[in-house]
């Protein structure tokens, strides 16, 4: 996922990503400023540090799937949650909760 695209949530109606400004490289308050790109901007543009996201079920041990994979030398973090529309028909949209701030990309 190049950015936070909402199209690319084919398989999901709504997601919730809580980060803060800790959990991103200080490049991209660089080209924020550079650039004089809003907020919303560089999340639909840039990745925001994030290399690869991966969807895990509800079910999944999360705490043990980190500590997995941070034997195998990852660096891992839950950025958020995938969950589903009330209203049918409704666009996919993405929820940012960055330092205090709301963001809603659709």
């Amino acid at each position: 996922m190049f950015g936070f695209r909402v199209g690319a949530l084919s398989f999901a109606n709504v997601l919730s990503i809580k980060t803060s400004s800790k959990n991103i490289p200080s490049i991209f308050s660089i080209l924020q400023k550079e650039g004089k790109l809003t907020l919303e901007d560089m999340f639909t543009t840039f990745n925001m540090g994030v290399g690869l996201v991966a969807a895990v079920s509800k079910t999944t041990n999360i705490p043990n799937l980190r500590k997995k994979l941070q034997k195998k030398g990852y660096e891992s973090f839950v950025v958020g949650k995938v969950g589903r529309k009330t209203t049918k028909g409704e666009s996919p949209t993405v929820f940012i909760d960055f330092d205090k701030q709301k963001l809603k990309l659709s």
